[in-house]
């Protein structure tokens, strides 16, 4: 009798401990769900809805926000676009290194241009005099 109750005890703590990592599997991916989820309304919420709620405020109550706030606040929300996609790209990691190499390869062409250049002018001979 002690055997089948261990064997029940052995099965009970794989069942166990299944549940536990499946759990702990299931609270990272919610975890990083809601990250990303954040991440991609970001721009949206920055860029939308604090500039029209800006705006709204000062048409219904002109003495709280100007004019000119409600202008600015008009030509913030058309950053949006822009700045979403930059996340998107930002957030992708195959986006992300392969806007990172083009830049590195623009940026070691430019360097190259600049020695070249550098190597090809002469200096003044000095005269000693300041």
């Amino acid at each position: 009798m002690t055997e089948k109750s261990t064997g029940q005890d052995v099965v009970v703590i794989l069942i166990l401990s299944m549940l536990v990592f499946a759990s702990i599997f299931a609270a990272a991916i919610i975890i990083h769900i809601t990250y990303e989820l954040l991440s991609e309304l970001t721009a949206p919420f920055t860029f939308i809805i604090v500039p029209a709620s800006i705006i709204m405020t000062g048409l219904h109550w002109d003495k709280i926000v100007s004019f000119e706030v409600s202008i600015a606040s008009y030509f913030i929300m058309h950053f949006h676009s822009f700045v979403q996609s930059t996340m998107i790209l930002a957030l992708t990691p195959t986006y992300r290194r392969f806007v990172l190499s083009k830049a590195q390869s623009i940026l070691d062409a430019v360097n190259a241009g600049m020695n070249f250049v550098h190597s090809r002018v002469r200096t003044a001979p000095s005269t000693g005099n300041i």
